[in-house]
């Protein structure tokens, strides 16, 4: 047993999941047993009990995280990216080094819903994946910050979604399945002449 992560005696699993490893580190989610099995935070590992923390629990309820807040979790480079819920915000796009201080939601890609960013790729120096916005469900890339983190491109023009799937990188680009006048097989370079 590397470390007990309840925090008291309750009979609640902690259920560790998502494996992830960032540098010598992994991360993982699961719940400190304080609000049942529902309640999961993000946690990191170096092998060791006292190296063995929650980073962080981004949707705090009384006596501790009240939903599966911290999903898809995803290693870019020394970072850690993944889809968070603050309780305010719904599902957006965060990142973490493995400090609560350093994992911040990179950028709220659709402020009046979730942007239930999934699909997680990497391709060079960016991360591609599926997001929504007031676009639909479409092609987003990151670098890791605010201004990094844009529209591919609106596939399905409109609010109507192209629910872009399956991102492979093949030889250099991005290869995926989306819907435009039907679904089909799509490729993309990073930029919105370079998707079709």
């Amino acid at each position: 047993l590397v470390k007990n992560l309840s925090n008291t005696n309750h009979s609640y699993p902690t259920i560790p999941s998502e494996f992830t490893i960032v540098g010598d580190n992994l991360f993982f989610t699961a719940t400190d047993g304080s609000s049942g099995p529902t309640g999961r935070a993000l946690w990191v590992t170096d092998g060791t009990s006292n190296g063995t923390q929650m980073v962080k629990d981004i949707h705090l309820s009384i006596g501790g995280s009240n939903t599966n807040s911290v999903s898809r979790l995803f290693a870019f480079g020394d970072t850690l990216i993944f889809s968070g819920n603050d309780g305010t915000n719904g599902f957006e796009l965060w990142k973490s080094d493995g400090t609560a201080n350093g994992t911040t939601m990179i950028k709220n890609i659709h402020p009046s819903g979730d942007g239930n960013p999934n699909y997680f790729t990497k391709l060079g120096d960016e991360v591609f994946f599926r997001g929504i916005d007031l676009n639909g469900t479409e092609l987003w890339k990151t670098d890791g910050t605010t201004n990094g983190t844009q529209l591919v491109k609106d596939i399905n023009p409109g609010s109507s979604s192209s629910h872009c799937s399956y991102l492979t990188v093949l030889n250099g680009q991005l290869v995926f399945k989306a819907y435009s006048s039907g679904i089909e097989l799509w490729k993309s370079d990073g930029t919105s002449n370079g998707t079709v």
